[in-house]
Formats: C-alpha cells, sequence, structure tokens
C-alpha cells in the first residue's frame, strides 16, 4: 500500500501540470489510527508463553470475549466482557495487563511486545484480484485523446514502475478507445459486405470498385 501511494502521489504531480487537467487528486488509503501489537518471540519463549496467549488477551480486553449467553423471552443475547473505553484507549494500561507463564509467573504485556498507534489503512481496493489506487482528473480546454496522450508519455518518461505494478487508463477515455477499436473493426467489415453486394449486382470487381469509390463519403458518413 506505501509503494501504491507513492506512486499515485508521483503520478498526481505529473498530471497536475499537464495544460488542460482540472480537479486533480487520488485516492486516500491510508489516515486511519490502530492498535498495533509488536510481539517479541524470544520473550514469548522465556515466558514459555507464544502469541496465541496475547491474541486472547487482546481479544477479551479490546474486542471482548462472549463468556455466557442471556436469554430474554425467545431472544438470546450474548454477555461479552472487555476492558472500559478508559483502559482500552489507555496505551499504559494496556501494557500492565497480565499474562500467566507455564511457571505461573504474572507476565506484563509490556514485557513482551511493543504497543503503539500507527496510521492504519482506511480502505484496500482490489481489481482483477489485486490492489489498486486510483488517479483522477477532469480534462478542460483541449480534446481527451491529445491529453492522455501527453500524459501517457510524461509517465512513461518521469515515473519509474516497479516489477509488479502497471498502470491501467480507465473512465471516458477507455470508453473512446473501446468505441475507436470497435469502428475499426465494423468499419472494413461494413465496406467488404457493401463490396461484396456491389459485386453480386454488376458481376465485375471493376464497376464493384467504381461504384464503391463513387459512394465511398456516403459509406464514412454511415
Amino acid at each position: 500500500l506505501k509503494t501504491l501511494e507513492q506512486l499515485a502521489d508521483r503520478a498526481l504531480k505529473i498530471i497536475s501540470a499537464i495544460p488542460g487537467a482540472a480537479d486533480s487528486q487520488a485516492e486516500i488509503l491510508t489516515g486511519i489510527p490502530e492498535l498495533r501489537v509488536t510481539v517479541d518471540r524470544e520473550a514469548l519463549s522465556r515466558y514459555g508463553l507464544d502469541v496465541r496467549n496475547v491474541r486472547d488477551l487482546l481479544d477479551s480486553t479490546t474486542g471482548g470475549t462472549n463468556v455466557s449467553d442471556m436469554i430474554e423471552g425467545e431472544r438470546q443475547v450474548p454477555v461479552v466482557v472487555r476492558l472500559p473505553a478508559m483502559y482500552r484507549n489507555d496505551l499504559q494500561a494496556l501494557g500492565n495487563l497480565q499474562l500467566q507463564s507455564a511457571s505461573r509467573e504474572r507476565v506484563r504485556l509490556n514485557q513482551i511486545a511493543r504497543i503503539a498507534v500507527s496510521q492504519g489503512p482506511e480502505v484496500i481496493n482490489r481489481e482483477g484480484a489485486q490492489r489498486r489506487i486510483v488517479v483522477q482528473c477532469n480534462v478542460r480546454g483541449r480534446d481527451l485523446g491529445s491529453f492522455v496522450g501527453e500524459s501517457q508519455q510524461r509517465l512513461n518518461r518521469s515515473l519509474k514502475i516497479p516489477a509488479g505494478y502497471s498502470i491501467e487508463w480507465g473512465g471516458q477515455f477507455e470508453n473512446q478507445d473501446r468505441a475507436v477499436r470497435r469502428l475499426m473493426i465494423v468499419l472494413p467489415l461494413s465496406i467488404a459486405i457493401i463490396f461484396g453486394l456491389l459485386f453480386a449486382t454488376f458481376g465485375s470487381i471493376r464497376q464493384a470498385l467504381l461504384n464503391l469509390a463513387a459512394g465511398g463519403a456516403g459509406v464514412i458518413v454511415i
């Protein structure tokens, strides 16, 4: 995700400097604070503990542990136990939580793990089983085709894409490009069909070509 954000930021700067670009922006992936607990596996092994013990402790204190169920008429309500919010939001209080080692020794969480709050991903978007980030802009004062062409040239020249990463163009340009490719197939096919009909009518390739050339402008307009 960090690499995606760095590439998107550089691409955004390049595209924003191209004449015709307006309202340029990139998706924001990170910015949500998250609690990160990094376990010291060597310390865990000294006390005869494993990662599962730390996970269960954190689940029971921050997310809550289902200890029972309460029946209210036809409803079954889970009874969950967890720390009050004032302790869940206090890193020092979390670090003082205790686990019991294999030798019945009390071990504080901060003795076997580092606890910190960091910026985590707000959303992870995927397309075609790959993570993706969107850089977008509007085009004003020039045609879309020339703007995309210049953008592609500048990105190819100035933005180094690491292995495993790629750039795809979408939006209105994708629709326009798809229509042009379809036209490149339909137009020759239409001309071939018309030529076949003319040849079947006149029985002469020369007459068919002359009539086709004479009506070529009309065919192109169609």
